[in-house]
């Protein structure tokens, strides 16, 4: 499991939609589609439910997404310390990095 699969699956499970969440990754939702299959065959779980309002947490992926988050507060300290490193020693440095990696705008 990397810090990209874990990106993709908390983007859909946030935004509740792949078409969305794959915008917002700036990916196609083919793309974003083959990492979430790739990342439920590594897993052995079934990680979202297609309702006609999108995409629905699984009881599974449901306990997976504070994992996930765990991530993101990984990355976070990372690039707190790279921007200090860097000589940026604020945390909207980092926030505007780690943005910028997660798949924000």
């Amino acid at each position: 499991m990397n810090h990209t699969a874990m990106r993709a699956f908390a983007a859909v499970a946030r935004e509740g939609s792949l078409s969305r969440a794959a915008q917002r990754l700036h990916l196609t939702q083919p793309a974003l589609s083959l990492q979430l299959k790739a990342l439920q065959a590594r897993l052995g779980v079934r990680l979202f439910e297609s309702t006609p309002r999108g995409m629905r947490l699984t009881p599974d992926s449901a306990a997976l997404l504070p994992l996930a988050d765990r991530v993101a507060l990984g990355c976070v300290l990372s690039f707190v310390g790279l921007a200090e490193r860097q000589g940026e020693p604020t945390i909207e440095a980092a926030w505007t990095a780690l943005d910028r990696a997660w798949g924000g705008a």
